[in-house]
């Protein structure tokens, strides 16, 4: 059987993500162990295989630099981060940008804190709910680019994040394969927020099951 190194590496090359250098895989290996020896017993993240953790945590989490690469400094923030997801993986991927985790679990995030220390990532971990730090300094409109896997409905999720956006600011919604029907409903919060939806981004994992990221502009006025 393949190591779970080599199947990655050959999705990520098969998917369009830039190759990650050696440090990276190596940080990808200690936070695999953290998940699940810590993260699973801790309710952190569901019951799976390491190649269900593999394809639908990292893999899914990385596929974004497929589509858009995060540039050094940019400010990203990761919105509901519970075991990291997928806020960690990008910062792995892309170290130089900075990384805040929002989280209103403290278990999370003093999980977070430990993967931090341990792998050698500086990140910024904050205890707190979405939407009560998204309405005052130092959150409000600080973020280059905000992640979430979202589990919410999407004007529900809008509400939360795009605050946290700055003007020409990017959000990017990871979602389901049934986001189509959560769009309409979604036309007023993006509006209100002076957000807009520019692209939906559908994929597919090699299991067969299909993953969209919302990406969300905010208007610049």
């Amino acid at each position: 059987m393949r190591s779970w190194q080599e199947w990655l590496r050959g999705a990520l090359v098969r998917a369009g993500v830039p190759g990650l250098d050696e440090e990276a895989w190596e940080r990808l290996e200690r936070y695999l162990h953290w998940l699940r020896a810590r993260g699973q017993p801790m309710g952190l993240l569901g019951p799976r295989s390491v190649r269900e953790m593999v394809e639908k945590d990292f893999l899914d989490s990385l596929m974004l630099l497929a589509y858009c690469d995060l540039r050094a400094g940019w400010r990203v923030v990761d919105v509901g981060a519970g075991a990291g997801l997928p806020g960690v993986p990008l910062k792995i991927a892309r170290p130089e940008t900075h990384l805040t985790v929002i989280e209103a679990a403290k278990r999370a995030c003093a999980f977070l804190e430990a993967v931090a220390r341990d792998l050698g990532l500086e990140m910024e971990v904050v205890w707190g709910r979405a939407e009560e730090l998204g309405s005052r300094p130092p959150f409000y409109e600080r973020y280059d680019v905000a992640v979430t896997r979202a589990v919410a409905d999407l004007p529900s999720v809008l509400r939360l994040c795009l605050p946290l956006v700055r003007k020409g600011g990017w959000l990017v919604v990871y979602k389901g394969p049934r986001v189509e029907e959560e769009l309409p409903a979604a036309g007023e919060a993006v509006r209100a927020l002076r957000g807009r939806v520019e692209q939906l981004i559908s994929f597919r994992l090699p299991s067969g099951y299909r993953r969209v990221l919302v990406v969300v502009s905010k208007a610049r006025g």
